[in-house]
């Protein structure tokens, strides 16, 4: 989730923050009522000033000049690949001026093409105040630094022992001098280096990365000054939380992880609740549904595609937007916040394989990140053949770099906890799927 906005909105932020401090325990009617004012002015401005929206809105709207509960829900669901191939055509052409400066940021290329989206600084401010509520509702104490050890933007090549400080993290109408300064490191170091990084911050401090690059640095902790760090939380981003690694963290680390569910298009969806366990919904933010496959609201606790209609994103409209992920509605939190509820197992059922003695999680974080690296101009996907037996299929366009396969079969066989086969084999028929990005894994 980008700052780059947030200097210069930085008391836009604040009363916003301040409000959803207040909101996420109002009655539920008023949440309710809020988010289809919201709404309605979204559906207004993408069906005025989006090329895309202005056809597939057209006829909609009832006597009122608004669209219903019943128009919205008629709007058909559109994936990544709808998107690209109509790119342009959701653009807005006249963007609020209240709502900031534009800029493209990019989906993560792991397994495909990146998706190019406009956010705006309204964007970025609604989703700022969100997490910085996630932040208050765990006690985190933004005065304290974060160690960030993550794949960077713009990476495109292996940098061992990359180390970036990036002024600071938190609040932004604060002083500086009241901030947590923000460092990062390259989550393509090894984990001794990644532990001898961590092992420098003298002060208690923070730790956002990957779960599957917890993951290694936990299994590497015996060998490495890991667990005598002075590490507050885990803050994770980007992949499912298994309780496995829950339970490891608290064992090793004494700590918890903290973690949202988010996606470059759609901004901050969900966060996690620190009584239950489930990921309250953003509802202030962004319109959340569970569909099923004929397109039917899921119900509470039955698995369903993931669709997203951020709110404030006036610059690239995307409504009814599906990023490939399931989920399940749960039910009202015990916690006394009114904010609706997702369970706890949002994945990509695409992300699951057999490797020896039962079912593993493809985490795109570590894993993908370094396959990029290892084979960056190829694109790529893990062919399940059979238990234990995995096929790296590749191809690569003409002239560009050869995929180096011992490195592939080297890297693969190290990260997996069971005992596995892997073999390359390049393929030029490797393709996308119908919902425009690459199947990370597949079966014969």
């Amino acid at each position: 989730m980008s700052q780059d906005n947030l200097p210069e909105n930085a008391h836009l932020t604040q009363r916003m923050f301040n409000s959803l401090l207040a909101s996420q325990r109002a009655p539920l009617d008023d949440l309710v009522l809020h988010q289809k004012q919201t709404l309605q002015a979204l559906l207004t401005h993408a069906a005025a000033t989006t090329p895309f929206y202005r056809e597939h809105l057209s006829g909609l709207t009832e006597t009122t000049g608004r669209i219903g509960p019943d128009g919205f829900r008629s709007i058909e669901s559109i994936d990544r690949a709808r998107v690209e191939r109509c790119w342009p055509g959701f653009i807005s052409q006249d963007i609020p001026v209240s709502h900031g400066q534009q800029r493209i940021v990019m989906t993560a290329a792991t397994a495909g093409a990146p998706l190019r989206v406009v956010r705006t600084a309204m964007t970025d401010i609604a989703d700022a105040a969100a997490i910085f509520r996630h932040y208050d509702n765990f006690k985190t104490d933004c005065s304290l630094d974060m160690a960030e050890i993550m794949a960077p933007s713009g990476y495109t090549r292996r940098r061992e022992g990359r180390h970036i400080d990036r002024d600071h993290w938190g609040h932004p109408w604060v002083p500086d001098c009241d901030r947590g300064r923000l460092h990062r490191y390259s989550v393509f170091s090894s984990c001794a280096d990644q532990a001898a990084w961590l092992g420098t911050f003298e002060k208690p401090f923070y730790l956002r990365t990957y779960p599957s690059n917890l993951h290694r640095l936990l299994e590497s902790a015996a060998q490495s000054d890991f667990a005598d760090t002075n590490i507050l939380a885990v803050h994770s981003t980007g992949e499912p939380v298994s309780p496995d690694l829950r339970e490891t963290c608290r064992l090793k680390l004494g700590c918890e992880i903290i973690d949202h569910y988010a996606t470059a298009e759609c901004g901050l969806v969900a966060t996690q609740c620190p009584e239950s366990g489930d990921y309250h919904i953003q509802q202030e933010s962004c319109l959340v549904e569970v569909l099923r496959d004929d397109g039917g609201q899921c119900d509470i606790g039955e698995s369903g595609h993931l669709t997203l209609t951020p709110l404030y994103n006036y610059g690239f409209p995307l409504i009814r937007y599906q990023p490939g992920d399931k989920a399940r509605l749960s039910s009202a939190c015990s916690c006394g916040r009114t904010l609706p509820c997702l369970q706890a197992d949002i994945h990509r059922p695409e992300h699951t394989l057999l490797a020896g003695t039962g079912v593993m999680t493809l985490l795109p974080g570590r894993i993908t990140s370094t396959l990029d690296v290892l084979a960056p101009d190829a694109r790529w996907r893990l062919l399940q053949v059979d238990d234990g037996h995995i096929n790296f299929v590749y191809s690569y366009p003409r002239g560009a770099r050869r995929v180096k396969e011992s490195d592939i079969v080297r890297f693969l066989t190290s990260e997996f906890k069971h005992a596995i086969v892997v073999v390359c084999q390049e393929d030029p028929a490797v393709g996308c799927t119908s919902g425009g990005k690459f199947s990370l894994i597949s079966s014969v």
